[in-house]
């Protein structure tokens, strides 16, 4: 089941059946319920892991204590993969569930290991994680540059792409896309409020529904 999965993604598309046989072997499959740790920041870097369903947030904890979301990991992606290139090395960030959660989990050595035996499946890692460096500068971009009400224009209709009636499930609980947005929840819930009040989106319990998606585009250039 691990094989068949992992050989439909990025990462490793390009790897012939006796390699992909090998992840099989290097892999297990996690469960984990909502608001179940993973791993906490500063633990040794063991393994890293592909979402098979459900969701991660991924956070730095400050010295006092304070929780900042530093990315959300949705299913069909990768994590703590650009780890396997150092060794000895710590999660720079905890892992946490927001949701029932389905995971593939991969030993980061021997992973290491067989990246040496293949170029193809070496450029593949580099590849994606050249792609999450990519999100990760936009995202960058969008804290530092942006409005609170841009940074959650941006988000929405980044959300809406995949979905051809424009219409999506806030999945993420409120603190958290708060947190994710570099935000106070109550300024979401006004920024929300907001959005819906002047027909940009249309909020019904937990589902948004994009109404004027130009309008959102032209929103964020205008309130940098």
């Amino acid at each position: 089941m691990i094989k068949e999965i992992l050989k439909e993604t990025l990462l490793f598309s390009s790897f012939s059946p006796e390699i992909l046989s090998k992840v099989d072997q290097m892999s297990t499959v996690v469960n984990l319920p909502n608001e179940k740790t993973l791993f906490h920041q500063g633990q040794d870097a063991v393994t890293f892991y592909y979402v098979v369903k459900g969701l991660i947030k991924l956070t730095r904890i400050s010295e006092e204590g304070t929780e900042k979301v530093i990315e959300i990991i949705r299913p069909g992606h990768f994590f703590a993969e650009a780890l396997v290139f150092l060794n000895k090395f710590k999660y720079p960030v905890q892992a946490t569930t927001i949701s029932d959660t389905e995971l593939i989990a991969i030993n980061s050595r021997q992973y290491a290991s067989l990246l040496k035996q293949s170029n193809a499946s070496m450029f593949s890692l580099l590849g994606a994680m050249s792609m999450r460096i990519h999100q990760l500068v936009g995202d960058i971009e969008s804290l530092t540059i942006y409005s609170t009400k841009s940074r959650l224009a941006n988000y929405l209709l980044e959300s809406s792409k995949h979905n051809s009636n424009q219409q999506f499930k806030l999945d993420l609980p409120k603190s958290t896309l708060a947190s994710r947005l570099s935000m106070k929840p109550e300024t979401l819930s006004r920024a929300l409020a907001y959005f819906d009040k002047y027909h940009f989106i249309k909020i019904e319990n937990k589902s948004i529904t994009i109404l004027d998606d130009k309008g959102l585009s032209e929103f964020i250039h205008q309130e940098k």
